[in-house]
């Protein structure tokens, strides 16, 4: 199992800007997203639910953001 998890910094090198800037909950993201792809739950982790309990635990606004449009 993995357990080296990518930081806000990793993601955005990576291409992707995440709605956070927690650290930890950049972290579990990617424990999220790799249990859900991998169709399993980590034990080390507590599992699918538990990483996503502690991952919006650590940012309860991570996930959410407004998209603001403009027109020219």
């Amino acid at each position: 199992m993995r357990n080296n998890w990518r930081d806000c910094k990793a993601w955005k090198d990576f291409g992707v800007e995440l709605s956070t800037t927690n650290n930890e909950a950049a972290k579990l993201f990617d424990a999220v997203l790799t249990q859900y792809v991998g169709w399993y739950d980590d034990d080390s982790l507590g599992g699918l639910e538990k990483s996503v309990e502690k991952m919006i635990g650590n940012d309860p606004n991570f996930g959410t953001y407004h998209n603001t449009f403009t027109s020219d």
